[in-house]
Order: structure tokens, then C-alpha cells, then sequence
């Protein structure tokens, strides 16, 4: 029994991890990888705020909060990207 549950932990830690979030001028791209690629796009306008910790940022839009590590970002700056966001969202640091 613990090694299924333990099993059906690190599948869905698995799931996850195979989202990438764009950010461009039009609004968030959320895109889920696998067997079919799926994307939706979350204008800027849906956006209540994004909030910073010293190693998050927490955007919180349609009744959701995405967690991103500030570590993962893949390209780019963060500085560059807290700039762009700040100007498109209310921002918060925390």
C-alpha cells in the first residue's frame, strides 16, 4: 500500500513537471506537454496579482495560483522578467 501511494506521488510530481509557462506581451501562455500538447493563454487582465518571495513568484489569476522557482527560469533574465510582469500586473513583494 505505501509503495502505491509513494508510487502515485512521484507520477503526479511527474505531471508537473512537464508545464512551461510563456510570458508575452499578449498574456501567460501555460503549455502541457506529453502524448497531446496543449496550450491556453491567461490574458493579463485575468491577473489579480503576482507575488514574490525570495525564491517564488506566485501568480494568482482565475481562482489559481501558479508556484514557479525563480530558479527555473530557462531564459532570460529575472530582472527582466519581474520588470515586464510589473508592468502588466500589480506585483507584491514579500
Amino acid at each position: 500500500r505505501a509503495a502505491e501511494q509513494l508510487l502515485a506521488k512521484r507520477n503526479a510530481q511527474e505531471g508537473l513537471a512537464e508545464v512551461r509557462l510563456t510570458f508575452s506581451p499578449e498574456g501567460m501562455f501555460v503549455t502541457r506537454t506529453g502524448d497531446e500538447e496543449e496550450s491556453h493563454m491567461v490574458p493579463y487582465a485575468a491577473f489579480e496579482v503576482v507575488l514574490e518571495t525570495q525564491e517564488l513568484l506566485l501568480p494568482v489569476y482565475e481562482n489559481t495560483v501558479t508556484i514557479l522557482q525563480k530558479k527555473d527560469l530557462l531564459t532570460g533574465t529575472l530582472p527582466r522578467l519581474q520588470e515586464f510582469l510589473a508592468g502588466q500586473v500589480p506585483w507584491v513583494t514579500m
